[in-house]
């Protein structure tokens, strides 16, 4: 589903920002507030490292921090659709006892099944 109008947005909660040619990637190193405060532009795939829990997309994760709270009603509020597996890990490290699901694809319901 890539054309001329195809925007990628790409969150990385412990970043800066820099561009590829592939396309637009914006790494924000703030906190989740500053990600709460964006519009995602119409068409676009958002995705990274949201650094949030919620069982929504950590199925084995039961509590939900209070980053994983604001995300959801962020993504509920732009009508975003949740592309990750949920249960299937996205992030690990070797002292951790399983993988967790802190890095996150999101678009548009309405372009969500294109892609």
């Amino acid at each position: 589903m890539r054309s001329a109008s195809t925007k990628i947005l790409q969150v990385n909660l412990n970043s800066a920002a820099y561009n590829t040619e592939s396309a637009l990637q914006v790494a924000i190193k703030l906190d989740i507030n500053i990600i709460l405060q964006l519009i995602p532009p119409l068409d676009s795939v958002f995705y990274g490292d949201f650094n949030a829990h919620n069982p929504w997309w950590d199925l084995l994760y039961k509590a939900r921090d209070i980053e994983g709270i604001a995300l959801v009603d962020w993504i509920d509020y732009h009508d975003l659709a949740l592309l990750n597996t949920p249960g299937i890990g996205t992030f690990h490290r070797s002292y951790m006892a399983r993988p967790t699901n802190i890095n996150l694809t999101l678009a548009y319901r309405s372009i969500a099944n294109y892609i």
